[in-house]
């Protein structure tokens, strides 16, 4: 029988060398979560008494966000949990629709199909999807660099004595070229100027 064992997309990013032995080509694959965990949050919005489905709706289909899902790629159940007050920041899509999802004791995920969903827990079930036995060997595989958890652009906010807003930002463009941006944005009030809050970006 078979089993599907990864969602995403093959040849995502095809990359072509010219060798002596020949063309070499090189093919980046993605899960649809991951390309969730590629874009992050850069605009602030602010969400109030909404249900935590149509947050993460949001999240997944607003041109603001960059993800552009279309309704065929997720299917979130209704949670009917109102949240007060909502503002997500220095956090990807993945990582502030799986905090939503926490919220309810919910799960964030794309099943077989590639479909992101938000829903229950499934709590009927006693036995593992995965059984690994002492006598079985596993595959190994090296571990590589991601940039999934840098921050490459460093925002530090703040006010002066006047109550005039400071803001500055340091980036690494070696980095942003490599991995894209990663904005970490900081609010520190005891920056009462640029050059102090420039120091702390560094």
């Amino acid at each position: 029988w078979l089993k599907t064992t990864f969602t995403g997309i093959l040849g995502d990013d095809i990359t072509q060398y010219a060798t002596d032995r020949g063309a070499i080509h090189l093919g980046q694959i993605r899960d649809m979560t991951k390309r969730l965990a590629d874009l992050f949050i850069e605009v602030f919005d602010h969400y109030s008494d909404v249900p935590i489905d149509e947050i993460v709706e949001d999240l997944l289909t607003n041109a603001r966000y960059e993800a552009a899902l279309n309704a065929d790629d997720y299917s979130l159940d209704a949670t009917a949990f109102i949240m007060p007050k909502w503002t997500e920041q220095n956090a990807s899509l993945l990582d502030a629709a799986a905090q939503l999802a926490k919220m309810v004791g919910w799960v964030f995920e794309a099943d077989d199909d590639g479909i992101c969903a938000l829903h229950d827990l499934e709590w009927t079930t006693q036995t593992g999807e995965e059984t690994y036995l002492a006598d079985r060997d596993l595959l190994g595989w090296a571990p590589s660099v991601s940039g999934i958890n840098l921050r490459n652009r460093i925002a530090v906010r703040s006010r002066d004595a006047r109550s005039r807003d400071i803001s500055v930002t340091v980036e690494d463009p070696e980095s942003i070229a490599r991995y894209g941006p990663r904005l970490f944005t900081i609010f520190e009030p005891t920056m009462r100027s640029a050059p102090l809050a420039r120091q702390l970006a560094n």
